[in-house]
């Protein structure tokens, strides 16, 4: 969810600003209107001067070029394939705003189709969140931080200097639309030219470490915890990855990774901060209180912002953010491995509700009815034969062979294979040779099959190469890291692709270091803002 996109576009709406909203899913069908609830500003719907799914459903041409466009995407994909249809309706005079809260360098992704525009970073602190109910959709804003940067995330020329200054004809533009968007209340709003300290990118980096080390993390572990000595290690390793790199990156101001006090006061400031705010998602710590007051009525409300975003559906940025974050290590000569394990995990979590087999959320699968007929069945448990116990994996887990862990857990259902055609078996209801115990992530035995009753075997064990660098830790207290996120977010063995230390980054296209990331799927929201 693009914070600044929809919730500029509001208020300059309020400021009587002309305004076009692309890709929102909160206009009403009935009338146009786009509907909030905000803590901060009260309940109400606004009428843009017109919304459309893309672009191709508005008629702009009368009014370009346009003075504003404001660009938030949570993929690369779709942000060069947003930026290719504006062409033409951008002129010398167009500002484009590029959200910026979880990603840095965008503005190159924009400049390579559009050299010669004047594009900007901003990020907004507003938590905003999609919320359904039987009317529609509306807007959440939850709690009253609205604060507003405008600057830049690469080295500017000069006329980006200029333009941050508020210098010229276009930077006297700029400056009116920061001071129209703070008389609609988003305050403080400000623009951070160069030399100016903190940075943007310090400003960034504030939000961007805190989002993938606690935020990210937190959807990995739902019960992530500093006490675990093995899952702290690995928070700590993604989150002196990602100071490593910030501190390469324009933030100067990050402690120094082999500062250790300096590091564990932000990364105290970080967790206390992230805890207060999302109080269902809270990290457990040795100050931990289990009586944190809800901020919200709604609990799903007080849960995480991508955690909530990923278990309903909507776009949650975290693999862009990911992904990103590795390509300007890449140009930095950085290697962040515990980055890389967690994205490469968090692609196969992402693949289960892809395929809508799984609910993470509550770690288990899906049903006939739940998964819309993809392949699943209730069958009797007696289907399933007892394994010996023996030495559990992790602390607190049961003690289950790896690959047989959940055996219990999802003895109610198993995946179907299809019909053979012509056979006149059934897809369902049938407990055959062809029905694949426990989870859909194990596959037939090619050894064969007993007495015509299928076998199965996990897919891939959960063997990892050393790695050689590490931004902190490295041989064995790097590889237990590592082994832990394996045994935790694979589900014991479910993914296919976890033989290496980085699972599906070995088998992705190498991140391009001259053009940032490439990611594979996303959905389009784009605000375009004309002053007249």
């Amino acid at each position: 969810m693009e914070s600044f996109n929809v919730l500029s576009s509001w208020r300059l709406s309020v400021a009587n600003c002309k305004i076009f909203v692309v890709g929102s899913s909160c206009v009403s069908s009935e009338d146009g209107t786009i509907s909030w609830k905000s803590s901060k500003y009260g309940d109400i719907s606004y009428e843009p001067s017109g919304t459309a799914k893309d672009l191709s459903g508005l008629n702009l041409d009368a009014i370009r070029p346009l003075d504003l466009v404001i660009l938030g995407e949570d993929t690369q994909e779709a942000l060069i394939d947003t930026t290719t249809q504006i062409r033409s309706l951008v002129g010398p005079q167009t500002i484009i705003l590029v959200e910026s809260k979880y990603c840095l360098g965008l503005e190159e992704v924009i400049k390579s189709t559009l050299p010669k525009s004047k594009t900007l970073a901003v990020l907004c602190d507003a938590d905003v969140r999609v919320v359904k109910n039987v009317s529609g959709s509306h807007y959440y804003h939850k709690n009253h931080n609205v604060t507003t940067v405008v600057g830049s995330t690469i080295n500017p020329d000069q006329a980006t200097t200029q333009l941050l200054k508020g210098e010229g004809e276009i930077g006297q533009k700029l400056n009116q639309i920061t001071e129209t968007l703070k008389k609609s209340e988003v305050y403080p709003c400000y623009l951070i030219p160069k030399g100016i300290n903190p940075t943007f990118n310090s400003f960034a980096w504030k939000r961007i470490i805190p989002f993938i080390s606690l935020e990210v993390m937190s959807l990995v572990y739902p019960k992530l915890t500093t006490l675990d000595t093995t899952q702290f290690s690995t928070l700590k390793g993604v989150f002196t990855d990602l100071v490593t790199l910030g501190r390469k990156y324009g933030a100067p101001d990050l402690p120094d990774p082999a500062d250790a006090s300096k590091c564990k006061n932000l990364l105290d400031i970080m967790i206390r901060d992230f805890n207060q705010a999302h109080p269902k998602s809270a990290i457990k710590t040795a100050n931990f209180s289990d009586s944190i007051d809800s901020v919200s009525k709604d609990p799903a409300m007080d849960l995480a912002t991508c955690v909530y975003n990923f278990n309903l559906g909507y776009a949650n940025n975290i693999q862009f953010a990911l992904k990103q974050t590795l390509s300007l290590a890449t140009k930095s000569n950085l290697k962040l491995t515990y980055v890389e394990t967690l994205y490469s995990f968090y692609v196969e979590i992402q693949k289960l509700k892809d395929q809508n087999i799984f609910d993470w959320a509550n770690r288990r699968s899906l049903g006939v009815s739940e998964s819309g007929g993809q392949g699943y069945a209730a069958v009797p448990s007696a289907q399933y034969p007892q394994y010996p116990a023996q030495a559990p994996m992790m602390p607190g887990m049961p003690p289950y062979m790896p690959q047989m862990m959940y055996a219990q857990q999802y003895t109610g259902y198993a995946m179907v294979a299809g019909p053979v055609p012509g056979a006149g078996v059934p897809s369902f209801n049938g407990l055959g040779p062809s029905l694949l115990p426990i989870h859909p992530r194990f596959r037939p035995d090619s050894s064969g099959s007993l007495s015509q009753q299928q076998t199965v075997s996990a897919i891939k064990n959960s063997m990892y190469r050393k790695s050689s660098t590490s931004t902190i830790q490295s041989g064995e207290e790097l590889s237990k890291s590592q082994k832990s996120i394996i045994e935790h977010a694979n589900v014991k063995n479910m993914f296919s692709n976890t033989t290496s230390r980085y699972g599906d980054v070995d088998s992705f296209t190498r991140l391009n270091a001259s053009n940032g990331s490439v990611a594979s799927s996303g959905s389009m929201t784009g605000s375009i803002c004309p002053s007249k």
